[in-house]
């Protein structure tokens, strides 16, 4: 897997973790489930916004790369392979991809985790998640995902969740925090359902990490999310966690709570 790759599927991941946060807050707050479905279009809409700022003006919209190792599969010349991997660029429509989800996926489960007691414990690193409060779920492209449970007098407080993405790849030689963050902001900056509210170094688990902050339009609502990520030694570790923008303050201190229980190992 490729730095942009690691990147574009980071992205894909907090795309769906918008989705899944926003769809939790419509079906809290309403009986009708077609709310679910227009964010699940906002996020497809978001993606195809993106594939198409980032491809070229006088080029047709590009496929994902499995069709194209697919036209190549006669035998004639794949350039895509001949090229160098570093200098493709992959569209949100490639992020969105089910290949790039499952890729990721697949780095993430050769990390064994358990979460026994409220304890989740990873080969990276470990977290407490408190059983009354977080319910465990599962999303595609993370290690693992969390969403707040506790029933309140404001269902938008059921948006607030967080996932952590952890990871070993050779492609990231070269990259610490800051870089690696600079390449997500780069990204962001060619969406224009995103914006960086704010960035700059962090610390969790003792770490010097690199904290970036944004929101992005998910149809009626606008999510704001926290992501902090340590990269050293070709490893990845992202917390990413958020609510929808109007509960972010007031769901703070449950996610300080995640914070300061997480330690890397």
């Amino acid at each position: 897997m490729t730095i942009k790759r690691i990147a574009a599927a980071l992205l894909a991941a907090v795309m769906m973790t918008g989705a899944a946060s926003c769809g939790k807050a419509s079906d809290e707050s309403s009986s009708e489930k077609t709310e679910s479905t227009e964010v699940t279009s906002a996020a497809e809409n978001a993606g195809s916004t993106a594939a198409d700022a980032e491809a070229p003006a006088d080029q047709p919209q590009p496929d994902s790369i499995g069709d194209k190792a697919d036209e190549t599969a006669d035998g004639s010349e794949n350039t895509a392979e001949n090229s160098s991997e570093e200098d493709k660029e992959l569209t949100m429509q490639d992020v969105l991809d089910k290949s790039k989800e499952e890729e990721i996926a697949e780095k993430a489960a050769t990390l064994k985790k358990t979460y026994e007691n409220g304890v989740l414990t990873s080969a990276l690193y470990s977290l407490e998640a408190d059983e009354s409060t977080w319910k465990q779920t599962t999303e595609v492209g993370v290690d693992c995902s969390f969403q707040y449970s506790v029933t309140t007098d404001d269902p938008l407080d059921q948006s607030a969740s967080f996932n952590v993405v952890a990871m070993q790849d050779p492609a990231l030689q070269g990259y610490n925090s800051k870089k690696y963050a600079e390449l997500l902001e780069k990204q962001y900056s060619g969406m224009d359902s995103f914006e960086v509210l704010s960035s700059g170094e962090d610390k969790l688990g003792g770490r010097d990490v690199y904290s970036v902050t944004l929101s992005y339009n998910m149809g009626e609502f606008t999510m704001k999310l926290t992501l902090m990520i340590n990269c050293e030694n070709n490893k990845l570790v992202v917390l990413t966690y958020g609510s929808i923008d109007s509960v972010f303050d007031k769901m703070k201190p449950e996610f300080d709570k995640v914070i300061a229980s997480f330690k890397f190992a």
